[in-house]
């Protein structure tokens, strides 16, 4: 196969030797020029350690392993619920994937998979992204078909600020707010704890929390590039260091001009608009297409003042 190198969002240094590394582990030979060549053909079962817990390349391994003769051993594979999903659903194609002890993967190579039919989660960085903007606007909003065993972080993160979080069965409903929001320390962590897609939202609920917050990206040292959109706002916030901000609340939002910068950037500043006196343009809206589905008309079914221009 031959591709081009991948693009995504600019939020720091996303290197590609995590995948080719766990992919040469299995006898892929791969090339990187100025096109990426890689062939599978000498590809067979092989113990492997991923040198970083990256979701894709996990998903990439598994994908390579499931069909390659032999047994495949992967070693520290992230374990999001992306990962899952992908594992649930080739085991109903037929692959012989099994977790062993902590953080290590076991797959038996098959000769072929047939099809399958599964039902995808409910994206939990929607649910995030929605919960922190129901709270920032002091909204009511009620989510349906969600699954508690993804969202333990971030439901204990809304209940520290003290959101109004009401969750039964498959049902969550963020109620306005009873009390003032409290000010919060939010710090990204691999999966079971809150990832570094999941923190940018809530730093619109810092501005409308009483205190002082600080955000924690450890992960990607370019992700507080929406702090500066922020501070066009009026968000009392500055950035300490590539991987820290402090957000001083509570704060009047103004709408004004933005770009979006990234996925959870371009939804983070989509919920301060929505938080915002006045009206706002946000551009570069592409980012936030990627990652949020028909967003516009779903938050016009939610009541927002809002449109493509």
């Amino acid at each position: 196969a031959t591709l081009s190198r991948p693009g995504g969002d600019a939020i720091g240094v996303r290197p590609l030797q995590t995948h080719f590394r766990a992919l040469e582990g299995l006898g892929v030979k791969i090339e990187d020029n100025e096109l990426i060549r890689m062939d599978g053909r000498p590809m067979r079962g092989n113990e492997i350690t991923l040198e970083e817990s990256s979701v894709t390349a996990t998903e990439n391994a598994i994908l390579a392993a499931v069909l390659a003769p032999g047994k495949t051993v992967i070693h520290l594979p992230a374990c999001e619920p992306h990962v899952q999903e992908l594992i649930a659903l080739l085991r109903k194609m037929g692959a012989d994937i099994r977790w062993r002890d902590v953080l290590i993967l076991e797959i038996e190579g098959v000769r072929r998979l047939h099809g399958a039919t599964h039902t995808i989660n409910a994206d939990e960085l929607e649910i995030s992204s929605f919960s922190a903007l129901a709270a920032a606007t002091g909204s009511e909003i009620t989510l349906r078909g969600v699954d508690r065993r993804y969202l333990e972080a971030v439901l204990l993160q809304l209940g520290k600020m003290g959101v109004n979080v009401l969750l039964k069965g498959e049902v969550l409903a963020i109620a306005k707010p009873r009390s003032p929001y409290r000010a919060f320390r939010i710090q990204s962590g691999l999966y079971p704890k809150l990832g570094s897609d999941h923190l940018p939202p809530f730093a619109v609920l810092a501005t409308q929390a009483e205190g002082e917050s600080l955000i924690h990206d450890w992960l990607y040292e370019g992700r507080l590039g929406y702090i500066a959109e922020l501070r066009k706002m009026g968000a009392d916030a500055k950035i300490l260091d590539q991987h820290r901000a402090v957000i001083a609340g509570r704060t009047k939002l103004t709408g004004c001009d933005m770009a979006s910068l990234d996925i959870r950037s371009g939804m983070t500043l989509l919920i301060a608009a929505l938080a915002a006196e006045g009206r706002s343009t946000i551009s570069d809206i592409g980012h936030i297409d990627r990652g949020y589905e028909r967003i516009d008309e779903r938050l016009r079914e939610l009541g927002a003042n809002i449109r493509r221009a």
